[in-house]
């Protein structure tokens, strides 16, 4: 698995483990607001993980590992504090002690 470590936040791939922690990030009512898109099913979303996302990433880290053009793949990261594996909302909550 791929990972980015800086010192407040990891970057890493997401997983099919996560469907949980992002289908319950898009419910919030803050994120619906500006994201409505994003409030599908969590079968969907479980879809999208499995067939989509994380097959993407691994087409991405083939094509650069390769030296490849990666065109239109993209690379999309799960996002946590340094100290847990908690998927985030606000960045300033990784700054807390």
């Amino acid at each position: 698995m791929s990972t980015i470590e800086c010192k407040d936040v990891i970057l890493r791939e997401f997983l099919v483990e996560d469907v949980d922690a992002i289908y319950n990030l898009t419910q919030q009512p803050h994120i619906i607001e500006f994201l409505p898109e994003w409030s599908v099913p969590k079968e969907q979303r479980l879809n999208w993980l499995t067939n989509y996302e994380t097959v993407e990433n691994r087409q991405f880290i083939k094509a650069v590992a390769d030296g490849a053009d990666v065109g239109q793949l993209r690379l999309i990261y799960h996002p946590s504090c340094n100290r847990d594996d908690q998927l985030f909302v606000r960045a300033y909550q990784c700054g807390r002690a």
